[in-house]
């Protein structure tokens, strides 16, 4: 993208803050992991930010730091969605959905035309000791991770009476992405109707 892509605008908002604005629709405690040294952009009050336990990590460290720190703060948190600051398209029902699918499962993820979605998804808390074990052997990926769970996959297809095209799993990666969408997220606060 060239830049960070926390920073990107949504309307009168960046991404991370449209984010976490839309999460706490649904979230008791809101937490940002960010890298060492990454500028955060203004969030909501509220909103905890927590820096990588090591650096340029990727997304399972994030979800490690995540987790932790959610345990410090909110030690009755049964469960946690997971999200990345790229994706701006969160949709509240979706998230709601698959924690009514999550029961006794340790995640409820999202499994769309074979490709699982780690990010996106919801967790239970007690998979962060198997987490803390995945990356201290050395683990980096979150789908080498979900295949250690006992996970309930939501097929994308079941999703979308909640959302017709599946929007909130479309990340933003490039100037063209962001460009196609650019017009629906203009909209302040309001790009799909509710949210």
């Amino acid at each position: 993208m060239g830049h960070d892509k926390a920073w990107l605008q949504a309307g009168d908002e960046t991404f991370l803050a449209r984010i976490c604005r839309i999460a706490s629709q649904f979230a008791t405690q809101i937490i940002v992991a960010a890298a060492r040294g990454q500028k955060i952009p203004p969030l909501p009050p509220g909103t905890a930010t927590v820096r990588d336990i090591e650096p340029d990590e990727g997304p399972l460290a994030g979800l490690l730091t995540g987790m932790r720190r959610m345990r410090d703060i909110c030690p009755d948190v049964t469960h946690v969605w997971a999200g990345s600051c790229d994706a701006p398209f969160l949709n509240p029902d979706v998230v709601r959905h698959l924690l009514s699918r999550l029961n006794d499962y340790d995640a409820a993820i999202v499994l769309q035309d074979g490709q699982l979605h780690p990010l996106g998804s919801v967790y239970s808390m007690r998979v962060e000791p198997l987490l803390g074990r995945c990356f201290d052997d050395g683990e980096r990926r979150l789908s080498e991770f979900t295949e250690r769970l006992r996970a309930r996959l939501v097929p994308a297809a079941s999703l979308k009476p909640l959302d017709e095209s599946l929007r909130f799993l479309h990340n933003i990666n490039t100037p063209e992405e962001y460009k196609t969408v650019s017009a629906y997220l203009q909209t302040p606060r309001s790009p799909f109707g509710k949210t």
